[in-house]
């Protein structure tokens, strides 16, 4: 872990963790992987700097609130991407229409894998919002994708504290390790897109 980080948490406690999490999760570069900053949450939760629960709480809380803010950002700021579509923009109308329609069939399982999918998180909520899809689905799912995610990594962090020497020196490929779980989540996305072009193609 950089010595800055470090030394901010133990000087400013858990206001830093909730800033830090918030940020990157909105989208704000962050020189370390949020998933790195809740195990090393859990290494100070065992050391006795912070409690346990509060930790969790913390971690849960910044997570949902920047899950909201991405959602309703884009849900009313979506009608106008959508109108003035720039060319940039890859996805017509008619495809944002029909995909808005699937995440509403589908309901929450479509956005808990996603929530719980490294790198990508952050953009299920950008989608959601964008596609507008229904609130009762989407902030009960992410209220329990928040909670799953944070108790998961700052777990991994509480249990591996007797081992930190050894952990500590690990930790640094954390990032490449996660880089591989969206990586596969992109490739069966593309691949049944691909699978399902084909189908609308044969069909019509």
């Amino acid at each position: 872990m950089p010595i800055e980080f470090i030394h901010y948490v133990t000087e400013y406690g858990l206001i830093v963790i909730f800033g830090f999490l918030f940020l990157q999760e909105i989208g704000a570069p962050t020189p370390l992987p949020n998933e790195m900053v809740l195990i090393f949450s859990g290494y100070l939760a065992y050391s006795g700097l912070f409690l346990l629960p509060e930790i969790i709480f913390i971690a849960f809380i910044a997570d949902f609130m920047a899950a909201t803010f991405l959602y309703v950002v884009f849900y009313f700021l979506g009608k106008l991407l959508l109108e003035k579509r720039p060319r940039w923009f890859p996805i017509s109308q008619k495809r944002m229409e029909k995909m808005s329609d699937n995440i509403n069939k589908q309901g929450w399982k479509g956005i808990f894998l996603s929530r719980l999918t490294p790198f990508i998180r952050g953009y299920a909520a950008v989608i959601c919002g964008l596609l507008h899809v229904k609130s009762s689905h989407y902030f009960s799912t992410i209220a329990l994708t928040s909670f799953i995610w944070a108790v998961f990594y700052i777990s991994i962090g509480y249990l591996a504290a007797p081992h930190w020497n050894k952990v500590s020196q690990d930790i640094v490929y954390l990032p490449y390790f996660l880089l591989v779980i969206p990586v596969i989540m992109i490739v069966i996305f593309t691949v049944k897109i691909f699978k399902q072009k084909d189908e609308e193609e044969i069909s019509s």
